[in-house]
């Protein structure tokens, strides 16, 4: 009877110690490091920019907003974001958007997307998303044939500090959105989509 009671306080404190280490930057910025793409500026290469929803469309609604204030002729394509930001976009005076809103995943974003862009004649796009997913997005898109630039709506700083080795909330869940996007990785290598 005590040696199961020691074996589950072993549990314990190895099931507390993993849920520690998932809720550090630390960890964060070392499960990012081998699927992080390069940051990327908006450049006059980008014929389009493409905003990916998800579950920060919020982050990279803004961020296509941004740049289609400051690049008023260029196409802006929401693909996949949620219903409740269509709002947000229309209260800005962005001339050339358009909502592609069958999407339902990175896939079907880059199905959809690819056939909005040869219907008006654009190659060379900027891709919009949070940096855990570019790197599976960018894949996805080049599977289609589209090359892509990509931009981070929520770019962490890679700069760590003591403060970074206490646990935090917001890197709890980073870093199972982390883990949910090496498994999508692993699914779309399995479909081929990768």
């Amino acid at each position: 009877m005590i040696r199961k009671l020691l074996n589950v306080k072993k549990l314990i404190l190895l099931f507390g110690f993993f849920l520690y280490l998932l809720s550090l930057k630390a960890s964060y910025l070392l499960l990012l490091w081998p699927i992080d793409t390069q940051p990327y500026t908006f450049s006059s290469e980008c014929k389009a920019i493409v905003v990916l929803g998800g579950r920060d469309d919020y982050d990279r609604v803004l961020k296509g907003l941004e740049i289609s204030h400051l690049n008023r002729n260029i196409l802006v394509v929401f693909s996949g974001v949620h219903p409740k930001y269509k709002v947000v976009v229309k209260h800005f005076d962005s001339p050339n958007v358009e909502f592609e809103d069958r999407s339902t995943n990175t896939y079907t974003n880059a199905k959809y997307t690819q056939k909005i862009l040869e219907k008006k004649g654009i190659d060379g796009l900027c891709l919009i998303s949070s940096e855990v997913h570019l790197f599976r997005a960018e894949k996805v898109f080049e599977k289609f044939g589209l090359k892509t630039d990509a931009i981070a709506s929520n770019e962490v700083s890679k700069k760590l500090k003591y403060v970074h080795f206490l646990p935090d909330l917001k890197y709890f869940n980073l870093n199972i959105t982390l883990l949910y996007e090496y498994l999508a990785i692993v699914y779309y290598m399995y479909q081929r989509w990768i």
